[in-house]
């Protein structure tokens, strides 16, 4: 209950309370306001725990993609190094093949300084035949 009374010195109205009245309301609003205040603690601390695992969870993520940043320069170096011994491969073919072809030319030399030879051979032959016919000589 409420009772409405004037402040006798202003005259500004004021209303007077049962007694206990404005205790047991403030009581409550203490309560109330202690209850938000845990709330609102226990908000911050999940708040902070979730911070807390998103920082872990991308520290993780950093040390990963430096991981593969590691591996992919790696994966550079070792496809310059293959491109390299590819182009050596290529050079060795490149002289064994000169080789070859530099032994087929010199193979068609012989072969043709060969039959030369026997052409000599035979013609020589034929004149020492001829020369042992004027000379008297019987071969045999």
């Amino acid at each position: 209950m409420v009772i409405a009374g004037q402040n006798y010195r202003a005259g500004h109205p004021f209303a007077l309370f049962p007694p206990g009245s404005l205790a047991l309301r403030s009581a409550e609003a203490a309560r109330n306001t202690a209850t938000l205040i845990e709330e609102s603690q226990d908000n911050a601390n999940h708040g902070v725990q979730a911070a807390d695992e998103v920082a872990a969870i991308l520290t993780t993520i950093v040390a990963n993609v430096k991981q593969v940043s590691v591996l992919a320069g790696e994966i550079t170096v070792a496809s310059q190094e293959q491109s390299l011994g590819v182009n050596q491969i290529n050079l060795a073919i490149s002289e064994v093949d000169k080789v070859t072809q530099s032994n087929a030319a010199i193979s068609e030399e012989a072969a043709s300084a060969g039959e030369e030879m026997n052409g000599q051979a035979q013609a020589l032959a034929a004149m020492v035949q001829d020369l042992a016919a004027i000379v008297g000589v019987r071969q045999g």
